[in-house]
Order: C-alpha cells, then sequence, then structure tokens
C-alpha cells in the first residue's frame, strides 16, 4: 500500500473541516491521495454506484441525515469498503458505537494531525481487507465441507452396497455349500462375515459424522451411564451365549454433544468387546476418575 495513491471519499458538510483534512492528506510523504469531497448523504450514495473508493471519511451529523443512519446508509451501498467515522468531541460515544456497527475506526475533530489521519486510514483498509480475505476463506471452507460431507455421505452408502452383496454371496456359499466346506472353510466363510460386520460399523459411524456436521452441534450436561448400558446392551444382544460382566458407575456426567459422545462410546466399547472376546468372562467397567484440579476423566 505504501507508495500507491490511495482514493479516499470524504462525506462532510463543513468546509472548514474538509479543507483541513485535504490539506493533511496532501502533506502525506509515504502515500497520494486523491480526494473526493461530497457534502450530503444522498449525493454520496449515488456516487457511490458509480464510483469506486479505497476508503471513506464520513461525518455521521449531515444536512440529510444524523447519527448511526448516516453509517448504515453508507454501508449499505458500500458494505465492502473500509469506513473511518469523524465526530466532534461531544459526539465521541456515538462513534464508538459506530465501530461497534461495522466503522473500522473513528477520529475525533480537532484532535487529528496527518499522522494520525494517514495511520488510521492505512490501516482501516488493512483490517477491512483481512476481513474480506478471511470471510472468503470462510466461504471457501464451508463449501469445501460440504462437498466433503456429501462425498462421505455417497461413499458411505455405495460402499455398503457392495458390502451387502458380498455378505449374499458370503451367506449363499455357507447354506448351499457348506456341508462341502471342512471346519477350516466355514472358518473362514465366518471371518468374511465378522468383517463385513465390522466394515459395516465403520460406514455407518461414518454416515453419523456426516449427518452431525450438518445439524448445529449442541452442547449440554449429559449422563453418559444409560448411553452406555444402552451399547453394552446391544453388544450383548449380538452374541447372547458369551458370559460377560458389567459395571457401570451411576451418573457419569459429561459436558459436550451427545451424539458425537454417542459414536465414541460406541468405538470405545466396541473395541472393549472385541479384544476381551478370548477370555472365559468378559468384564467391562465404566466409571470417572479425578485429575489433578478435581477434573474428571473417562476410565
Amino acid at each position: 500500500m505504501i507508495g500507491h495513491q490511495i482514493n479516499i471519499l470524504l462525506v462532510e458538510d463543513n468546509p472548514g473541516d474538509a479543507f483541513l483534512i485535504r490539506d493533511m492528506l496532501q502533506q502525506a510523504r509515504m502515500n497520494q491521495f486523491e480526494l473526493t469531497h461530497i457534502e450530503q448523504l444522498g449525493v454520496a450514495s449515488q456516487y457511490l454506484e458509480t464510483n469506486s473508493f479505497d476508503a471513506i471519511l464520513l461525518d455521521l451529523s449531515l444536512p440529510d441525515s444524523k447519527g448511526l443512519n448516516t453509517l448504515a446508509a453508507i454501508e449499505e451501498k458500500a458494505s465492502s469498503l473500509p469506513i473511518v467515522v469523524l465526530t466532534g468531541m461531544n459526539d465521541e460515544e456515538v462513534a464508538i458505537q459506530a465501530v461497534r456497527q461495522g466503522a473500522q475506526d473513528y477520529l475525533v475533530k480537532g484532535q487529528v494531525n496527518t499522522e494520525v489521519l494517514v495511520r488510521s486510514i492505512r490501516y482501516a483498509i488493512e483490517r477491512q481487507q483481512l476481513e474480506e480475505n478471511l470471510k472468503q476463506r470462510s466461504l471457501e471452507l464451508e463449501a469445501a465441507n460440504k462437498e466433503l460431507e456429501s462425498f462421505s455421505y455417497t461413499v458411505s452408502h455405495d460402499l455398503r452396497n457392495h458390502l451387502t452383496n458380498i455378505d449374499c454371496f458370503n451367506s449363499l456359499l455357507a447354506i448351499k455349500y457348506g456341508n462341502r466346506l471342512n471346519e477350516e472353510g466355514m472358518e473362514y466363510v465366518e471371518h468374511v462375515h465378522q468383517a463385513i460386520r465390522q466394515m459395516n460399523h465403520l460406514i455407518q459411524d461414518l454416515l453419523k459424522l456426516s449427518v452431525v456436521k450438518y445439524s448445529q452441534i449442541e452442547f449440554e450436561q449429559i449422563n453418559l451411564s444409560p448411553i452406555v448400558q444402552e451399547i453394552l446392551a446391544k453388544l450383548q444382544q449380538r452374541q447372547p451365549s458369551r458370559s460377560a460382566e458389567f459395571l457401570i458407575a451411576a451418573k457419569i456426567l459429561a459436558q459436550g454433544s451427545e451424539p458425537l459422545l454417542k459414536i465414541v462410546l460406541e468405538n470405545l466399547l466396541e473395541n472393549a468387546w472385541k479384544y476381551t472376546n478370548k477370555q472365559q468372562i468378559t468384564k467391562i467397567e465404566f466409571g470417572a476418575y479425578p485429575l489433578a484440579r478435581n477434573k474428571p476423566a473417562l476410565d
């Protein structure tokens, strides 16, 4: 920006203040400023429709508009331009409100020199550019996330269809040709079935995450104990003949998103169930213990 010409729109009805601002900008050494001076909001609004600027210096008290309504009207016409509000010594509170509502900075008349004015304009332009870049980046990330979510959802469904076909043929193999297979062959059939089931669980988790991303994540206090009981009951139903002992502490509370925490717990407990299948009696405990500074931890 240093050394480049900066086009400024000054909306100011006081000729004396306008003269001082023009004079200060002419004294600037590091930048060349091109100043366009307009005295009324209506004229400025029309001028913005056909002309481009790098920044706007705006007096909030104009003949045809007063206060924050002036800022709102200019922002409607030039939402992407940085605005520096000019205010009198008795209107500083209004200027602060203007910054809260979108202006990049404010300057108090009578307390401004060339250095302060130029610095305010330059910083306002740089901040506005950063904000615009951030908005653009956010839009790009949002679009990329939607594409990724859509892709994962589609791929998950396609994978599930193929797995269903594989499982059907595997079941037909066991039904039609099971009597021709020895014990080792039937074990292979069962291994295929287990792998398909595990893959289905992974796909189901992916689908759940896709659904969660589309919805708004809400954090709340959640009782994890009944969720764990439900998950373990379903695991037991898959293998009713398997001996298992579940020790679940009552009312284990956590702060978070229930759908996401449920996915985490399902994965943890399914792993615990899977890797204890060689034990004579599967024992799974769920509880919490205090860490430093009395912070709870899942166990």
